[in-house]
């Protein structure tokens, strides 16, 4: 009896703890169904990732430092960050493929243009403050929120 006790009580440690993120915050992470996914979130995958299926929605509680509530990985190897209301935070190709340019600023895309014409993009990041965008090849630049170029970082 006792030992079933130790084995309960066990099993309901690990069912109650939290997983520890990268960023070092406490956050649980929950297999949600893409149905509480709200509907700026839906429209963007759709209209982004047409033909691209859903593989996975995770959902974190609370949400991550920076805004992420949700993240959607999809069967081309892409991942997906969203806030609270569906605005996405991050979109990551974790495969070979580049992230479609239609979800880049206008003002990066003339930009990298330019300056990378034959590079796709792996990855980025916006806040209040700006873009991070990281090119194939580990070219990592960053922008205003207008767009506009600040730096290549190191």
């Amino acid at each position: 009896m006792k030992q079933v006790i130790i084995s309960f009580l066990c099993v309901f440690i690990f069912t109650l703890s939290a997983c520890k993120s990268d960023d070092g915050i406490d956050s649980e992470v929950k297999k949600v169904s893409e149905n509480v996914l709200s509907t700026n979130a839906t429209t963007f995958l759709k209209t982004h990732f047409q033909q691209i299926k859903t593989k996975e929605v995770s959902q974190f509680e609370p949400k991550k430092p920076n805004g992420v509530t949700y993240e959607v990985a999809l069967n081309n190897d892409v991942l997906v960050d969203f806030d609270e209301v569906g605005n996405w935070v991050s979109v990551e190709s974790q495969g070979k493929g580049a992230i479609p340019k239609s979800i880049i600023h206008a003002s990066i895309i003339s930009y990298t243009s330019k300056k990378y014409p034959t590079i796709g993009f792996n990855k980025i990041e916006r806040n209040s403050t700006g873009y991070f965008v990281e090119l194939m090849g580990d070219i990592d630049l960053k922008f205003d929120k207008n767009g506009e170029f600040l730096e290549r970082l190191p």
